[in-house]
């Protein structure tokens, strides 16, 4: 579909509404991508049937349904180009969730990795 077709779709290009899918859409990617990892350490052996047992890896996939849900969502109201960059703030959400409930440290590479990132998306949804 061109920019053409889309233009013509009543309500398309509601960026604020887009915005607001595709930033649910990275909460849930995070949220996901912290349960695979409670699950990675879940068994004593670390073997592949004994980690798909732990119910995180549901939870997880669960959540990255849910991200798939929003982000179609934010893509009916803006550009992939929109919608992408928004969706990166999983990393942000990453960095914080891993500090706050793994004690994972927040180093200086990954600070200015996050300040690039609001950057972009800045940058990128105007």
């Amino acid at each position: 579909m061109n920019d053409a077709e889309i233009s013509s779709i009543p309500g398309a290009h509601q960026p604020r509404k887009a915005f607001a899918f595709a930033f649910l859409a990275s909460i849930f990617i995070s949220l996901a991508q912290y349960y695979f990892k409670v699950s990675s350490h879940s068994g004593s052996s670390g073997g592949a049937l004994e980690t798909l047992a732990h119910p995180s890896v549901y939870l997880g996939l669960v959540f990255y349904l849910l991200s798939l849900y929003w982000t179609m969502r934010a893509y009916q109201w803006e550009d992939i180009s929109f919608v992408i960059p928004v969706v990166t703030l999983c990393d942000v959400w990453n960095v914080l969730l891993a500090h706050f409930s793994l004690g994972e440290a927040i180093t200086p590479p990954r600070i200015a990795g996050i300040a690039i990132i609001l950057l972009g998306i800045f940058v990128l949804t105007r």
